[in-house]
């Protein structure tokens, strides 16, 4: 026996040694064997993920193949573990690369830029203690990872690293252990001048420094000039305590968008007679160490010689904004295109609903949400506070809200008449010129120009909206039947104005007193409130007519008063078949 050929199951557990030759011809056709793979007998049935290790080499069945038979089986997709002899190396180009349990064991990156090896799910390999060799031949960084993405090394240029698997399970770092070498090493010399090296570069220098901040200095010279040198930009470098002195005739000292200027403690603009510290964007003064920069200080002023003053972004002031006398708040006097507005007073907000720019929102108090204003009811146009649109947005999100300011909107706003009130309208999230004719009414500003309106919502509302009177005797309605029955009413707060005019065509066959019914609210339960009769044909009373809303009711009773002062009520007698009446009042609901 020269070779021992053992087939593996994928759990790396023995299933079947072959220990004889004959056993080796029946599994692997020798007389084949070239540098490439072998052929298989296929008298021999095989597993998924089979081991064979043949002449130092282990081979991986690529599916399941059952045994037909003497002929063998030419099958080139088997798999073939590497062996140490040989190495991989991967070109210059950036990008990552995943090795399988097929990849060569070494590794060699070579080029000028970085890399990512990714390596194999360790479920998948041989055997615990499978080693792969990883070597930076490049210039750039090579990340060493697991499967599971975990960084494991890094390794800089000219460094190489040897990762073996000690778990067979899992995909982070924790699988691998790992050494790392420099590819080229060699002895720092102590004595002897750098001549007997190559030229050195003050990166190659700086690298076997060990210590360039500690108590032995790096020190070239006492006072070391620098001739005409080209400064670049400087990264984390700190200037202290040192003097700046004038620039030339109109240079510029600039700290870059995003930098910081620190002043530890106290920091000092003093300008000459007739100069000016301009600040183009921002400064920000950060004391440390406990301390407080105090600016201006209390002997000093912040002035500008030109009258108006410029703000980007959101400006916070932490405590109250005095005005003089003579000074405001001013908005911009004209919107210059569609999408523009002026907010003199706003807040930020969170959405019930999508919005667009324009849109007239309202605030429910039940999810504390703005959603679109709609007048056709009260919970969404009444008592409620109302907000422009000035930015769009959808459910949930908090957007900047104009509660008194400018707006244009030329796609939602129609032309207006300068001048006239702003309604909120029945169409939701819109705004019209026309006061509704139902539903509740309310101001929410005046048109600016034609395309753009002043918006200052009025807290005050007002509903309006028709109703059928009904009628009915003793209770009843059996067989009534009108011509008109459509009267108007409005309610401002809690007060009902009504009127209008009922005519019947068949007062039907109930019998009993008069109620006329259906008014839009009940009357308040602690006040009377009576009703004008304006006109009625064909009701017939002795002495006077006089009615009143039922308290707590949406009803009106008919009576009659005689001249000694004795009340009764209007039945179905007094009415005919085409009795008219006309009537008007208010009432507090």
């Amino acid at each position: 026996m020269t070779n021992t050929v053992l087939n593996y199951s994928s759990n790396q557990t023995i299933s079947n040694e072959l220990l004889s030759r004959s056993d080796v011809q029946a599994l692997v056709d020798t007389s084949l064997v070239t540098s490439g793979i072998p052929t298989f007998s296929n008298s021999v049935s095989y597993v998924t993920d089979n081991i064979v290790y043949y002449l130092g080499i282990f081979y991986i069945a690529p599916s399941n193949i059952a045994s037909g038979g003497g002929t063998p089986l030419v099958n080139t997709t088997w798999k073939q573990i590497e062996n140490w002899g040989s190495y991989t190396t991967t070109a210059s180009a950036a990008g990552t690369l995943t090795l399988t349990k097929y990849s060569g064991a070494i590794q060699r990156i070579s080029g000028t830029t970085t890399h990512t090896i990714v390596l194999p799910v360790t479920s998948t390999l041989p055997a615990l203690g499978k080693q792969y060799i990883i070597i930076n031949s490049s210039t750039g960084a090579v990340a060493v990872q697991s499967s599971g993405a975990n960084a494991i090394v890094t390794l800089t240029a000219n460094q190489y690293c040897t990762l073996t698997c000690i778990l067979l399970s899992g995909t982070t770092a924790a699988s691998w252990v790992y050494s790392v070498m420099s590819v080229t090493s060699g002895d720092a010399l102590t004595s002897g001048t750098l001549a007997q090296f190559a030229a050195t570069t003050s990166a190659q220098l700086a690298g076997v420094i060990s210590d360039e901040t500690g108590s032995g200095l790096l020190v070239f010279a006492t006072s070391p000039t620098l001739v005409t040198p080209v400064l670049g930009v400087a990264t984390a470098t700190s200037i202290n305590k040192v003097a700046i002195t004038a620039p030339a005739t109109s240079a510029t000292l600039t700290i870059a968008d995003g930098k910081t200027l620190t002043a530890s403690n106290s920091i000092t603009f003093a300008g000459t007679d007739g100069k000016t510290v301009t600040f183009s964007n921002s400064i920000t003064f950060a004391g440390t160490d406990s301390t407080v920069m105090t600016f201006p200080s209390t002997s000093a002023s912040i002035a500008r010689i030109d009258a108006a003053q410029s703000f980007t972004g959101t400006q916070t002031w932490n405590n109250y904004t005095l005005l003089g006398e003579t000074s405001g708040h001013l908005m911009a006097q004209t919107l210059s295109a569609d999408g523009k507005f002026s907010i003199a007073f706003g807040e930020v907000g969170t959405l019930g609903e999508t919005v667009v720019f324009g849109n007239l929102l309202y605030f429910k108090a039940a999810d504390s949400r703005w959603w679109r204003f709609d007048s056709d009811a009260e919970a969404t146009s009444g008592p409620v506070k109302l907000a422009m649109a000035v930015l769009a947005g959808n459910a949930g999100e908090d957007v900047q809200l104009m509660l008194v300011g400018k707006i244009r909107a030329d796609s939602l706003f129609a032309t207006f008449t300068v001048g006239v009130p702003i309604y909120g309208s029945g169409t939701i999230g819109a705004v019209t010129a026309t006061a509704p004719t139902s539903g509740f009414v309310r101001v929410v500003g005046y048109a600016d120009t034609a395309d753009s309106i002043y918006f200052n919502p009025s807290n005050e509302y007002m509903e309006n909206g028709v109703f059928n009177l009904g009628l009915t005797f003793g209770g009843g309605s059996t067989g009534i039947t009108f011509s008109a029955q459509s009267l108007w009413f409005n309610c401002f707060k809690k007060m009902v104005y009504f009127g209008g005019i009922q005519t019947l065509t068949s007062k039907g066959s109930s019998t009993g007193a008069v109620n006329l019914t259906s008014l839009p609210y009940a009357q308040n339960a602690s006040y009377y409130s009576g009703v004008v009769i304006g006109y009625n044909s064909k009701v017939s009373y002795s002495g006077t007519i006089n009615s009143y809303v039922v308290i707590g009711q949406t009803n009106i009773s008919l009576n009659q008063t005689s001249e000694a002062g004795t009340n009764s009520a209007i039945t179905d007698t007094n009415y005919s078949n085409d009795t008219t009446i006309v009537i008007n009042g208010n009432y507090l609901r």
